[in-house]
């Protein structure tokens, strides 16, 4: 079973202000290549970037964040993340990207990778990700999405 860094070390670079940016395309197209359906994952954080004739616009709200943890509380997360005391206080839209950018795998258990492709899936969908990239530079294309890997 291939780790998370495998797969990405595996990708071209992209160096924008000293930083190196892998293309999300890329990353879809190696997972999709895998015979397994699971990857090696320690806690990361993957973050996405929009680059366009070398400007890059951050999009850290749609950071995927993969935590290990010894007992599943995606709840805890959301009251935490937003300090809020109720599930039922947390805006939808909340809710709805980090069940789409959070990630919780079981301490010394692998991650399906189908989760890593609906995580791009949701950046190459969502229209909010759209709606921040067009402000900035007026159109959208998915294949300009990088990331950077923490």
């Amino acid at each position: 079973m291939k780790n998370i860094e495998e797969i990405i070390q595996s990708l071209e670079t992209v160096k924008i202000s000293n930083e190196l940016l892998y293309n999300i395309g890329q990353l879809e197209n190696a997972l999709n290549s895998l015979d397994e359906n699971e990857v090696e994952v320690l806690e990361c954080i993957l973050t996405p970037y929009y680059v366009k004739e070398g400007k890059r616009l951050e999009l850290y709200a749609y950071e995927l964040n993969i935590k290990q943890v010894e007992d599943y509380n995606y709840d805890k997360h959301l009251l935490e993340l937003t300090g809020k005391e109720k599930i039922e206080d947390i805006p939808f839209n909340i809710i709805e990207r980090q069940k789409n950018c959070y990630i919780e795998i079981l301490k010394g258990k692998s991650l399906e990778k189908i989760r890593l492709q609906n995580y791009i899936n949701y950046l190459y969908s969502s229209l909010d990700v759209h709606n921040e990239v067009k402000d900035s530079f007026g159109s959208f294309a998915k294949e300009q999405l990088y990331f950077e890997l923490y």
